[in-house]
């Protein structure tokens, strides 16, 4: 995506059952903020279900920021 705003728009129509893009699935998309900083530093989505090209991906996708891995962010925020 080019800006944040750009990005916040597709994940909230792809949250939807209304709105969501016929070529990916229905998603939940959750992010971790530092209240520190406000750095996101956790980004998970849940896929309600899998088609044809994400069967070999799963139902969970993260991504943890680089300087932010292995200090078990993501291990809390799947828990």
């Amino acid at each position: 995506m080019d800006s944040y705003q750009e990005w916040l728009e597709m994940v909230t129509k792809n949250a939807d059952i209304e709105t969501y893009n016929q070529g990916l699935v229905l998603t939940d998309t959750f992010f971790a903020m530092r209240q520190s900083d406000k750095i996101i530093i956790v980004i998970i989505d849940f896929r309600h279900s899998l088609n044809k090209f994400l069967k070999d991906f799963g139902h969970m996708r993260y991504s943890v920021c680089p300087l932010e891995r292995r200090k078990g962010y993501a291990t809390e925020m799947l828990r």
